[in-house]
């Protein structure tokens, strides 16, 4: 008898054990799962399904089961019996839950509302999740009289801002699975939906693999380009590692009207498209037979999530070609063109010498000239205009090393007198502020970083940076 029931009591803590587990079991997003229309965005969360199979159900589900009038109906997609939902097992605002034995998938539904309000001279992007459009809207409008607050109460609504984005969830108490979001777009955005493209974009692949495998996305400030930062790190051989072949996007990859951009690499095909409020990207990854036989026959999904809007300032990417640091600052014009505008003036000889002299020269129809000192920047060197836009340029040039530690770069002055600076400097062992052979220098970094001494002498710099010296045993 006390052998009986040991055994119904070991039985019975496994049993919970496995319980437990199973209850506790985290829902898998797969990153390949996502879908976005002109009309809504919908989010897919699933459970003991692959996403293969995930992405079909899903694709089924919008062509069978979304009426015209973009309302969901129950139906069965793909095997899957699919219905409309108040809330789910894996998300509490899910609109749509589908089961078919063990396997579960839940869609979280963002309907985009148009002709939302406007704030701090934005727009802002309305999406109601388990509510209406008027109801959104009306939240929508509390919300911008608030001045767009991060952590409040509107119209009995409780609104939080999202950890990593931009974006506003406003949760009902006495309701928690009525939800919408808010998210402040800036207006005169590079397509003709009412939501834009701009920012930085993170994400990962859609197949096993560690941290190098990555997806990092960033926009220029118009939104009509990705800037060089921009990458898609995949597995070649599809093993749990990214390999050499990756490489960053070409400066200036145009992101067309239809949100969808493509670049090409010497190993690597890169497509995807941004969804109408801007806020995920996904796309594919494919190698070329040049990299390696066993990849060309591979596609690899992606996706990514908005986590920084784009600042609407003057600043755009800047250009480092040889030994030129250019910064472009900018004014009545976007990046994108700003970008083709430098790049098409640093390879002219005419404006751009080989031995680095600044000339006057036309280049994509603007009248490029020499400066010291510009109105946008007091150490610009470079100013092209056009009408009313402007482009000015500070220009960098590095002029090797000062010694072991420390290397050298002139900004409108010869490196003569870089190394001239460098060397009183360097006699003045300068803290925080000096003076070396009359120009005022001050330290610009400060924490764990290299420490970089700027000195000036009105429109003229020299910029002294520590070097970080590894030394082998």
């Amino acid at each position: 008898m006390r052998r009986a029931l040991t055994a119904l009591l070991v039985l019975g803590a496994i049993a919970g054990q496995a319980g437990t587990a199973g209850a506790a079991e985290p829902p898998a997003l797969d990153p390949c799962q996502a879908l976005s229309t002109a009309r809504f965005d919908v989010e897919v969360l699933s459970r003991r399904a692959e996403c293969p199979r995930v992405r079909r159900v899903v694709r089924a589900w919008h062509d069978q089961c979304v009426t015209a009038a973009g309302h969901a109906q129950p139906c069965r997609a793909a095997g899957f019996r699919c219905a409309p939902a108040d809330g789910a097992r894996l998300s509490r605002i899910a609109g749509v839950a589908c089961r078919r034995k063990r396997a579960e998938i839940d869609l979280v539904i963002r309907r985009l509302c148009a002709g939302g309000p406007r704030i701090h001279a934005h727009d802002v992007s309305v999406r109601a999740i388990t509510t209406d459009c008027a109801t959104a809207h009306q939240v929508g409008r509390a919300w911008v009289a608030r001045k767009g607050c991060r952590g409040c109460r509107v119209d009995g609504w409780r609104c939080r801002g999202l950890p990593e984005s931009t974006t506003t969830r406003c949760l009902r108490p006495e309701h928690p699975r009525k939800a919408l979001e808010l998210d402040e777009v800036v207006r005169g955005a590079a397509f003709d939906s009412a939501a834009s493209v701009g920012g930085s974009y993170k994400g990962e692949v859609a197949v096993p693999c560690d941290r190098s495998c990555a997806v990092f996305l960033v926009t220029a400030g118009d939104g009509r380009s990705l800037t060089a930062q921009s990458i898609v790190a995949a597995p070649c051989d599809l093993a749990e590692a990214a390999g050499g072949f990756n490489e960053n996007a070409p400066r200036g990859t145009p992101v067309r009207p239809d949100r969808s951009f493509r670049w090409r690499t010497r190993f690597q095909v890169v497509q995807g498209r941004f969804s109408a409020d801007g806020r995920t990207v996904s796309g594919t990854s494919r190698f070329f037979g040049i990299a390696r036989s066993d990849c060309s026959s591979e596609t690899t999904a992606f996706s990514a999530r908005l986590v920084r809007r784009a600042k609407q300032n003057s600043t755009c990417e800047k250009l480092i070609k040889g030994r030129l640091d250019i910064e472009v600052f900018v004014r009545g014009m976007g990046c994108t063109e700003a970008t083709h505008v430098v790049d098409a003036w640093r390879l002219d000889r005419d404006c751009v010498t080989a031995s680095l002299d600044l000339r006057p020269c036309r280049v994509a129809g603007r009248s490029c000239t020499p400066v010291d000192g510009g109105r946008l920047r007091n150490l610009a060197g470079v100013a092209c205009a056009a009408g009313r836009s402007e482009i000015e340029l500070v220009i960098q040039e590095e002029c090797g090393q000062l010694d072991f530690s420390h290397s050298l770069a002139a900004i409108n002055a010869t490196c003569a007198t870089a190394r001239s600076v460098g060397r009183s400097w360097r006699g003045r062992f300068c803290g925080t502020r000096c003076t070396a052979a009359g120009w005022a220098c001050r330290r610009l970094t400060r924490g764990p970083r290299p420490p970089t001494w700027r000195c000036r002498r009105g429109h003229s710099a020299v910029e002294i940076s520590a070097r970080i010296v590894i030394e082998s045993s």
